[in-house]
């Protein structure tokens, strides 16, 4: 947990694995020792070396511009390096909506028949919905939405009810 209680994701947070390749090889060209390079940045060989293996993978910002100093690495280049991997994958938006809880209405963790619809909805304005469509499209998505809402009211019942 952070500062303020909200859960931190570690795994979102982790450093690029080439960071910790990019330190090692500056570390070794610059002929330090693991104990070397943790008396000049104040840390442990340990921590250094865990860092090399990629097996920490949250460092501070404050590590970030000591390794800079000391390996003599822009630190631009260097948190460029750190998050280059990190280009988040493209999911489609039905992947996101049903694999994903999220609420409507107030109603935490929707019922997969909701989500399905709300899905159904979202593709029929994003896909359907353009300047060919007519009158029966827009009574379709009506009916869309109004299932939906009937939908949603049963899972409130269900949830009330449990």
């Amino acid at each position: 947990m952070n500062n303020k209680g909200l859960p931190v994701d570690k795994k979102e947070r982790a450093i690029s694995s080439k960071f910790a390749v990019k330190i090692k090889q500056a570390r070794e060209k610059k002929g330090y020792s693991l104990k070397e390079l943790a008396e000049k940045i104040d840390s442990s060989a340990s921590y250094i070396n865990r860092l090399e293996r990629y097996e920490r993978k949250n460092p501070t910002f404050s590590l970030f511009i000591l390794l800079s100093e000391a390996l003599e690495i822009d630190l631009w280049e260097l948190l460029h390096i750190a998050v280059e991997e990190k280009e988040a994958e493209t999911k489609s938006v039905d992947a996101i909506l049903l694999q994903n809880n999220f609420s409507i209405r107030g109603i935490d963790n929707v019922s997969i028949d909701a989500k399905t619809c709300f899905v159904d909805i979202i593709d029929m304005i994003a896909n359907k919905l353009d300047k060919r469509c007519d009158f029966k499209d827009f009574l379709q998505l009506g009916e869309m939405i109004r299932r939906l809402h009937e939908i949603l009211d049963n899972d409130e019942e269900v949830r009330k009810g449990a």
